[in-house]
């Protein structure tokens, strides 16, 4: 026959109590590894969406720069420009081959006129 243990203070069945940790344990347990990796999971996500969200800023950033270039190789001011230097590079370029340049077409001005900004 068990006998039950009684608390005087709290009326609590200590047998119960000390069954009761023995069953919850295991679960107390994995709860506490799951905490763990909610943890590292939320931490990994947070740097991934760190990442992502730099690197879609440099996109953008890039993108608004790319849209400046195409606008400004296409105004028209830019394109007399190109079509007058074009006009002079073949004129220069038959001076000094004695050959007839026909045509630059305006991405090889827009090189041209990029290469010579850098030096």
């Amino acid at each position: 026959m068990k006998y039950n243990i009684v608390n005087a203070e709290s009326g609590t069945n200590l047998f119960f109590l000390s069954r009761l940790n023995v069953i919850t344990l295991p679960f107390s347990r994995q709860f506490r590894v799951m905490e763990g990796d909610k943890e590292a999971y939320l931490d990994e996500a947070t740097k991934a969406l760190r990442r992502q969200r730099k690197i879609i800023e440099d996109l953008d950033r890039e993108k608004s720069d790319l849209e400046r270039s195409l606008r400004t190789a296409k105004s028209r001011q830019n394109s007399r420009r190109d079509g007058e230097n074009a006009a002079k590079i073949a004129r220069l370029a038959e001076e000094q081959v004695g050959k007839k340049i026909i045509y630059f077409s305006p991405f090889s001005l827009l090189l041209i006129r990029c290469l010579l900004k850098k030096k």
